[in-house]
């Protein structure tokens, strides 16, 4: 079955890193397409304004537009001739250069929505400490506004290797094994660790019991946390199997938590060597809600892929 990934480009070095990350997949997806989308830059509102009501600025606002154009395309054109040099093949690339309507993350995810890619890669950028809490990069728009299609994030010059789904036994994190599954189905080289943490009592138990009561009800909570966990690798084994996976290439991890649970998966991640980290957007409860775990570690980490699954 064919597979496809939408990669939004633009003149910098994270499109770059995104693109690499992109090729690098080749060897490890069967049958995977590319799209290169460019959005291209705003037109300022008042340009389109004033050629509303003169010829001469109409033809001003035609050149801005041929212009911006043109541009675009040669940065679609150059990115395309990286991935044939490297040895892919022109019929799975295709080029889409769009002008800015709504916005850049707005104009990528309803692109998406229209054709459906089975994910989106883009390189990680514009998330300093103020974006953080406002979400006002493309990469935290895209992030914060996907609920349907996946967003892989590129960090840096990471290319595919060892890969590690981080997973809480929700039904977020089901449809994240559904989607590494579907993408690396037929592969019996890869191997795919699964990762649980197990919360501290406090992160699991938002109720604020008798002191006396914490001990015995903590007990009762990590071991239903237990029964669910493995319950939930057992129907994640089943699922990669029958994408031809086998349970050989499986690596299950059951770990405490040690400071938080995005410490945590990012301390075990690293000691895989596991460069891609797949994660829910949502969970169980408020250790893997999207604004702590897999923000935490889009926005921290310099060393990894992150791929979010809604």
């Amino acid at each position: 079955m064919q597979k496809e990934i939408l990669i939004a480009v633009d003149d910098s070095i994270h499109s770059q890193y995104a693109v690499q990350y992109a090729l690098s997949m080749s060897a490890i997806v069967k049958n995977l397409t590319y799209t290169l989308l460019k959005i291209q830059p705003t037109i300022s509102q008042y340009i389109i304004e004033e050629a509303r009501r003169s010829p001469a600025e109409r033809a001003k606002l035609k050149q801005i537009i041929q212009k911006n154009s043109e541009k675009a395309q040669k940065a679609l054109d150059r990115f395309e001739n990286r991935m044939i040099d490297f040895g892919i093949d022109q019929s799975r690339i295709k080029t889409v250069n769009r002008i800015r309507i709504d916005g850049i993350a707005k104009d990528i995810l309803d692109y998406a929505l229209a054709k459906k890619p089975d994910a989106i890669v883009m390189g990680r950028r514009g998330i300093s400490k103020v974006q953080e809490m406002l979400m006002g990069s493309v990469t935290g728009k895209l992030m914060e506004h996907s609920t349907v299609t996946p967003i892989w994030i590129v960090d840096d010059n990471v290319e595919f290797s060892k890969i590690m789904i981080a997973v809480d036994g929700s039904e977020s994190s089901l449809r994240a094994v559904d989607h590494v599954s579907f993408m690396l189905q037929g592969n019996s080289n890869i191997t795919i660790t699964i990762l649980h943490v197990t919360p501290k009592f406090g992160d699991v138990n938002p109720i604020d019991f008798d002191i006396q009561g914490d001990e015995e009800i903590g007990e009762l909570i990590i071991r239903g946390e237990k029964r669910r966990i493995d319950n939930f690798f057992v129907h994640a084994s089943e699922i990669f199997n029958k994408a031809g996976i086998g349970s050989d290439q499986l690596e299950i991890r059951d770990v405490k938590c040690n400071v938080n649970v995005s410490k945590t998966i990012i301390n075990e991640a690293r000691k895989c060597n596991c460069k891609t980290l797949v994660v829910g957007r949502s969970g169980m409860n408020k250790s893997f809600f999207f604004g702590n775990v897999s923000r935490y570690i889009v926005e921290k980490t310099s060393d990894f892929a992150t791929w979010l699954v809604p």
